[in-house]
């Protein structure tokens, strides 16, 4: 991994002018600016009050052979409070920020509670581009900053516009089974907290097969930026990518609240539907799971335990275990869980969140 220069809070060259869009009556208030980062670093400062609940940090690039990521977070009193260093050799996940894995990168702070609240003052994040061999690269950024008004932090209502692709609704009984998908949605995320405004929507020029996001989708791309800025974007075709296994794929851990082609959750109808492509109450319950599973991650939610049994998400309250028998045990409730158990004739209920799960979910930046 690259090192750091030892000029790192030096302020960023060629600096745009930021262009604030605050709507008073709004959760979310927005800086965008672009900016020119020839050592390839910057230093994004974010000021927050004693209204503001969480903050996103988004950064894009154009620039050929440019990967993007957050290297540190410094608070107010001028701590270092996150590094990648933390992360860069650990067993444990707490989200793709502090990987150069894409052309940008999204970032929500506060994400664990040992993390916040988040104290007012100016914070600094820093933001790199690096090349495929991990040395720095200079760069042109499309910055942004989402400051979240938060005074219920432990209640919070996610905005989704759910978008049927082509010919999606014209398949019999999708739009129906969707629907009490959402309604199962809902009530799994009821006892935590969290509730679910959902405004339903077409784009009948995007293919079935959906694009899987982030990989340089343009329609995914122009439906994102028809968004509103509060809504997170679920887009139901027939399968992501034309695989015949994937339920549904997040744009990001956790996913943007601008526009990009990442700003999007693609979701297999078919695969839901089974081999004869028509519901039943259990299809339709893990249906409903699997919205709430894949927008979970959007909102900075891991895997608990990812396949392998080798590595762990990085909150405190989900154990450790080792093997398919004890991690299905402990964490095959779980919501998060990374994959279905199944027997011939129905699946489990996969169902809970973890009180250090409903904190993340509930610090992420669209959570209003």
């Amino acid at each position: 991994m690259h090192l750091r220069p030892l000029l790192l809070l030096s302020p960023a060259l060629l600096l745009g002018c930021r262009r604030a869009k605050t709507d008073p009556t709004g959760a979310l208030d927005l800086e965008v600016w672009t900016e020119s980062a020839p050592d390839g670093w910057t230093e994004v400062k974010v000021d927050v009050t004693e209204q503001h609940g969480a903050f996103m940090v988004s950064a894009q690039t154009e620039t050929q052979g440019a990967y993007l990521s957050v290297e540190e977070v410094w608070d107010p009193s001028g701590n270092l409070v996150m590094s990648w260093e933390d992360w860069d050799s650990s067993d444990e996940w707490i989200g793709e920020p502090f990987f150069a894995w894409y052309k940008d990168v999204f970032f929500n702070w506060p994400i664990r509670e040992e993390d916040g609240p988040l104290e007012p003052g100016s914070w600094s994040v820093i933001v790199s581009a690096v090349n495929d061999a991990w040395v720095y690269k200079s760069a042109d950024l499309d910055l942004s900053v989402q400051r979240k008004r938060d005074t219920e932090p432990a209640a919070g209502t996610v905005h989704v516009w759910l978008v049927y692709a082509k010919g999606v609704t014209r398949e019999s009984g999708v739009q129906d089974a969707v629907e009490a998908a959402v309604d199962q949605w809902r009530t799994i995320w009821a006892p935590y907290g969290l509730d679910l405004e959902v405004e339903y929507g077409d784009m009948p020029g995007l293919d079935p097969a959906l694009p899987v996001p982030g990989e340089d989708s343009d329609e995914l791309l122009k439906l994102s930026r028809r968004g509103n800025g509060e809504q997170i974007i679920v887009v139901i075709g027939e399968t992501v990518d034309g695989d015949k296994w994937t339920y549904g794929m997040a744009g990001g851990i956790p996913g943007p609240m601008v526009p990009s082609d990442r700003s999007a959750i693609a979701i297999s109808w078919l695969v839901h539907a089974g081999k004869d492509a028509s519901f039943d109450d259990d299809e339709i319950r893990v249906f409903g799971g699997s919205l709430a599973h894949e927008v979970g991650h959007y909102m900075g939610l891991c895997h608990p335990v990812e396949d392998g049994y080798a590595s762990w998400d990085a909150l405190a309250d989900t154990p450790a275990c080792s093997d398919q028998s004890s991690c299905e045990e402990q964490l095959g409730p779980n919501l998060m869980f990374p994959y279905s158990i199944c027997d011939w004739e129905t699946c489990s209920v996969q169902e809970a969140l973890t009180d250090d799960q409903v904190v993340v979910s509930q610090q992420y930046s669209g959570t209003l």
